[in-house]
């Protein structure tokens, strides 16, 4: 039961409210709402980029002045420089 339903009043039975918490948890929310929708493009472009990879049977591709490679386990990385 609510403590409204009760009657019941006193720190530690009425809701608290911190309006700064408040604005903070909006704020994170809203920026996970939108990493979760960056999220989902990103693995609906991963897939459009591999079956175009695959459909040309190529093991590693150039892409603004960085080489890519295609692992077994359907990951494009950039390849990297003997010098890294």
């Amino acid at each position: 039961m609510a403590s409204e339903e009760l009657g019941l009043k006193g720190d530690g039975v009425e809701k608290r409210v911190v309006k700064k918490l408040d604005e903070a948890m909006g704020e994170l929310l809203r920026h996970r709402k939108a990493r979760m929708a960056s999220g989902k493009k990103e693995k609906e472009a991963l897939v459009v980029c591999l079956e175009v990879w695959k459909d040309n049977k190529l093991k590693s591709y150039n892409y603004d002045d960085r080489n890519y490679v295609l692992k077994e386990s359907e990951k494009i990385v950039v390849e990297k420089d003997d010098e890294d």
